[in-house]
């Protein structure tokens, strides 16, 4: 199964979410500034080439992070 279409705004209210995978996916646009909030985040695997833009830099917010 390949989720398509951008990614939810919603999943950046996932306070508790430790690995966000969207390769191998249909998923376009842009990464949501959001990200930065989710705290716990340890994986964020963004490797798609259907995405545009820069990562965000709030980001850096997520001190768990442990691969990008």
């Amino acid at each position: 199964m390949s989720l398509n279409g951008s990614i939810p705004i919603e999943v950046v209210g996932l306070k508790r979410l430790l690995v966000f995978r969207m390769g191998n996916n249909s998923v376009d646009g842009t990464v949501p500034v959001g990200f930065g909030s989710i705290e716990l985040l340890e994986v964020l695997d963004l490797h798609n080439p259907k995405l545009v833009g820069n990562i965000p830099e709030e980001i850096s917010n997520c001190k768990f992070l442990l691969q990008l």
